[in-house]
């Protein structure tokens, strides 16, 4: 039969661990220390037959065998019945029943010596006397039962708890599967937390593009208010202009007509013969102006689309702002602003009011220096015009070549000196009727 050996290593007690058992450690059940197992063995090997007088007293077999020893250690007592067998009691099929080898009850009871039933009478007193060792005896052979009982049991138990011990450490071997499963929940956490960031981090920069079109929307809002206000300053101004010029004309011609009714229509009519006739001038004849020296060809081109712009009477406030730029540079500005000044017509109504822009802005970069400039409800007010636009174009036509006439023209070296003379130079503030 197959076993394996145990021996506690604190009080030595010895044990047959059944085959099956599989752990190489287990709890003493008699004083619960540590019983180390040995390898498998069998009862027929040669390693096995030597190790029977070696067990210790505290073995599982041992209290039936001390009883059958005390028992056959008294030969000439009184023979007492023989101690009931211990019934076989059934053994699970993992448990290996116990060799009749190891059993030495029953081989301590028969080896004891029997007597004849019939006896002398001389030799009652002796059973008498016998009587105590046979009762003890059958405690000792009762006790040493119960701890036969008691050891199967231990071993039944320890079985049971090699059993458990022996699935708990199934049940804690690892899936290999679970440390993959782990890996792959973090990495669905990690990316998760991932989304939910760039998700936020997309949401933040949308946010900041949002505030930043809505600030730059507001600053373009700004300076188109701000244009469209100075458009309506400057159409408000014309049209103050235009009220003042109308009465003054007004105040004049009531003057006039009180002085013709005071002189008398001899008089007036002798002073409209001394009138000098006023004589208009072709100014679509003049050609148009090169490029201040040192201008690019890329300079040159957006001057002439800014000069366009500014006389786009539908263009608004752009058309304003297309003024103040040429105005920061105006030496190169000028020939590009006079190409476009002669190529208006008087005779329209928008084209006189965009005349009268492009005058004006003249009369700014030149600081005030002018040729003069005339109402449509003036008398020969055309021809007036006509002739101012020319000499806006001689004065640059000699400006452009002579630094010298340039700042007097454009007053840069702070006189007040009047031109040479008409056509060769303005002069400032002059009168609608230089002419």
């Amino acid at each position: 039969m197959e076993f394996r050996p145990g021996t506690c290593s604190a009080c030595k007690a010895t044990f047959r661990i059944p085959a099956t058992f599989t752990a190489n450690k287990a709890k003493c059940s008699k004083c619960g220390g540590a019983v180390d197992i040995g390898p498998v063995t069998s009862d027929n090997s040669p390693a096995a037959k030597p190790a029977e007088p070696k067990l210790p007293a505290k073995a599982a077999a041992a209290p039936v065998a001390g009883a059958a020893a005390r028992l056959a250690a008294k030969p000439e007592s009184t023979p007492t019945p023989a101690a009931k067998p211990v019934p076989a009691r059934a053994v699970p099929a993992s448990v290996p029943a116990t060799p009749t080898a190891q059993r030495p009850i029953a081989t301590a009871a028969s080896s004891a010596p029997t007597k004849p039933m019939g006896k002398p009478a001389a030799e009652k007193p002796a059973a008498k006397s016998a009587t105590k060792p046979t009762a003890k005896a059958a405690a000792d052979s009762g006790s040493a039962k119960s701890r036969a009982k008691q050891s199967e049991a231990d071993l039944e138990a320890e079985e049971a708890h090699a059993s458990r011990r022996a699935r708990i450490a199934k049940n804690k071997k690892m899936n290999p599967l679970l440390p993959i499963g782990a890996l792959v929940a973090l990495g669905v956490i990690g990316a998760g937390v991932w989304m939910m960031y760039k998700d936020e981090s997309a949401a933040k920069l949308a946010d900041q593009a949002r505030v930043e079109t809505e600030r730059v929307a507001k600053a373009e809002a700004a300076l188109i208010e701000k244009a469209r206000l100075e458009q309506e300053e400057l159409v408000a101004t014309q049209q103050r202009e235009e009220k003042a010029a109308a009465k003054a004309t007004a105040a004049a011609e009531a003057k006039a007509a009180e002085t013709a009714k005071s002189i008398g229509e001899a008089e007036a009519a002798k002073a409209a013969r001394a009138a000098k006739p006023v004589e208009g001038f072709d100014v679509s004849t003049i050609p148009d102006f090169e490029p201040f020296p040192g201008t690019t060809p890329e300079q040159w081109t957006e001057l002439q689309a800014l000069a366009a712009l500014f006389v786009d009477y539908s263009a608004g406030a752009r058309a304003s702002r297309a003024g103040l730029t040429m105005e920061k540079t105006p030496k190169q500005s000028f020939p590009a602003i006079l190409n476009q000044f002669k190529r208006l017509n008087l005779e329209d109504e928008t084209g006189f009011r965009m005349a009268d822009a492009t005058q004006k802005m003249l009369e700014r970069i030149c600081k005030g220096s002018n040729f003069g400039w005339k109402y449509q409800q003036d008398e020969h007010w055309l021809q007036y015009d006509q002739k101012a636009i020319k000499s806006w174009c001689d004065a640059w036509r000699k400006a452009s070549t002579d630094e010298a006439y340039w700042k007097k023209l454009s007053k840069e070296t702070g006189g007040e000196e009047d031109a040479p003379a008409e056509g060769d130079a303005p002069k400032p503030a002059k009168k609608n009727d230089d002419f």
